[in-house]
Formats: structure tokens, sequence, C-alpha cells
């Protein structure tokens, strides 16, 4: 079998559609992807054993169909080597050799008899929802997932839409990152992404206006624009996680998000290490941002200009904090605080915004 096809349209969708291979060592065939080939296009799939990917390459030309594996690694750190804009794989009993204008690589192939296949659950819940907004929320919440071997539900990012409702939690216990929208029209669905989803499924919707979700009770399946992902649910009942969101923080601060954050990152050079603990003093119109390493005699201290309505010296991780403040859009940043032991709230100075970013804080020796 002959397939001819275009370099760089081919790496483009060997990169989308090989998500996947090489992140599992369960077994050997999961290094390769799997490419389904046709008369005029041509698939290819790669997975984890837990998720999995395809893409779909049109324009191709082939004088025959099948389907076979081949090593991912192998096959596009060559191909993205080719000077040439058209390359040629033939395929041929255990190898296929790629060609170009001036060379060839020659590779073992592999049977796609033992390549896992996964499907999505036959009784789903069909919806549609906006695709940047799906990607955003990866992107800001993918900071604040945990990593939790005894409650494995709170690894992954929550979308949920409940009551006209779409929205979304990450939470490490730490911090917490939500956001949510009003919609009409959408039925009641919830699901938790796996962390190892993330970028495949941010790949997938990046060019697309919107995503279609198929959400089932074993896993989730995303299609957009000639990509399919299947991520599997992770199971569990996710935690009620607006109740530990504080309404009644009193004292308020405004401050310049830019100015914070570089106050912070250079304030964190006098941190100690082992604790990365950045104290935030507030009074009135004035904000201390200051750090100290007792055990290197290292003191930092940066001083800001807010308009808040009281006084508090609280504590929190200075990577943390750079994480939210980061995540924020816009210039100025809303904090609102109670007191040193309980949680405080980042919002984004915006009423139209629902982002709520939330922090728990450290103690102060």
């Amino acid at each position: 079998m002959k397939i001819t096809l275009e370099k760089k349209e081919f790496v483009k969708a060997l990169q989308v559609g090989g998500s996947f291979a090489g992140k599992s060592k369960v077994m050997p065939i999961l290094d390769c992807v799997k490419i389904k080939v046709g008369l005029d296009k041509l698939t290819i799939v790669s997975t984890d054993s837990e998720n999995a990917i395809s893409k779909r390459l049109n324009g191709i030309a082939s004088d025959g169909e099948g389907t076979f594996c081949v090593n991912m690694n192998d096959l596009l750190s060559y191909i993205k080597l080719i000077n040439s804009d058209k390359i040629e794989i033939n395929v041929n009993g255990n190898t296929a050799e790629v060609k170009h204008a001036k060379g060839s690589f020659t590779l073992p192939i592999e049977s796609d008899e033992e390549f896992p296949s996964l499907k999505p659950d036959e009784n789903s819940v069909d919806v549609s929802i906006n695709a940047a907004l799906l990607n955003n929320w990866i992107v800001d919440g993918k900071n604040f997932v945990a990593s939790d071997e005894l409650r494995p539900v709170m690894n992954g990012l929550y979308v949920y839409c409940k009551e006209n409702e779409l929205g979304c939690c990450a939470s490490d216990g730490h911090a917490l990152f939500t956001d949510n929208i009003e919609v009409e029209g959408i039925p009641d669905f919830n699901f938790v992404l796996n962390k190892n989803a993330f970028k495949p499924v941010c790949d997938a919707i990046s060019n697309v206006e919107e995503v279609k979700i198929k959400v089932g009770s074993r896993n989730v399946m995303f299609v957009a624009d000639g990509v399919s992902v299947i991520a599997r649910q992770i199971e569990g009942r996710y935690v009620n996680f607006k109740v530990v969101i504080p309404a009644n923080n009193d004292i308020e601060a405004k401050i310049d998000r830019k100015e914070m954050l570089n106050a912070i990152t250079r304030s964190s050079v006098g941190a100690s290490k082992a604790s990365m603990l950045t104290k935030m003093k507030v009074d009135g119109f004035n904000m201390e941002i200051s750090c100290e390493d007792l055990d290197y005699n290292k003191k930092t201290v940066e001083y800001l200009t807010t308009e808040a309505n009281g006084n508090i010296t609280i504590g929190f991780k200075s990577s943390l904090l750079m994480e939210i403040l980061n995540s924020i859009s816009t210039n100025d940043v809303i904090v609102t605080m109670k007191d040193p032991s309980r949680a405080a709230i980042f919002k984004e100075d915006n009423e139209e915004s629902n982002k709520i970013y939330l922090l728990m804080p450290m103690m102060i020796q």
C-alpha cells in the first residue's frame, strides 16, 4: 500500500493524534499510533489504555486501504526533519518505508490486533458548549487539581450543568478555582476530567467555536473538527465545593494585579525554601508584602498602594499566590478576607466575571 501526503499537515495530525502515545508502559503497543488508511483520508489513533484520541486527515492519496501500528516517536522524529513538502509511505509486509526526495527510513510495523480499543458509553448525555470556555477552564484549573491517592475524585477538573448553571471546579484542598455561567437548553450533567486528558482536549478544541460532548458513566467523549477524545471519568462523588467558599469576608482590598505579582515574585527570593511563606499586611491604603528566612538571615519587603476597608496581616504560599494572579485577566484584583486563619477570596475586577479563587492561609509564626 502506497500513501502520499503533505508533510506539514501530516506532522500536525501526528502531534494531535499521537498525544497519548508513549504515556503508558502497560503494554509496548502503547508506544505506537494506529493509522487507519482510506482512499482519500487517514485516521491517527493513540491511547494510554484509559484515554484515547483520534485525528482525521483528509486530502491524502492511497492505492489501498488498511490499518497498521508504528512507533510514534520514531515516525514523528524522522518526518519533522524532512525538508520535502510531500512524503510517501510504502507499507509492505512487516515494514513501513517513509520516502522523500533525498532519502528514506524503513521501520517495523505492528499488528493492530493488540492495540486497545476504547469506545464511548452507549447511554450518554449529549451536549454542546463553547470550546473557548472549556479550554479556559482547563488552563485555569490545571494548576489547582490535587494529587490525592485517598480521594482520586479530586485529581481532575469537575465540570457540571445544573439548573441552567454551567460551571467547573478544581481544588487540591489548599486552593480552589471555580467559574460558572448561565445557560439555557443544556441538560443536567457532570463529569470529572482526569488530568492526563487536559492537553489533548485543549489541542482538540483549540480551533473550533463549539465542542460536542458525550457524557457517559465511565468516560466522556469530546468531538471537534475531525478530532475525538475519549477520556476516562474519575469515579466518585465530587465534594460540595460551594459550601467552603466564605460569604462573609468583610475586609476587601483592591490591588494592581501586575504590581502585586511583581512584588510577590521579588519578595519570594527571601522566603524560606521549606515553607515559601509570604506575609501580606493590609493597612488602609498601604500593603506590605514580605518574606523571611530566619535560618539564613534573609528578609525581603515590598510596598504597594491599595484600596482597603480594614486592617489584616495574613500569610500565603507564594507559589499559589502567583498561580492565582497569573490566571486573573483584569488589571486589578479584588481580595476579600476575614481573619488570618480563614480562606481568602481572589476575584477579577469585573462584575460580569464569576471566577473565584479561594486560597487557604498559612500560619504566621
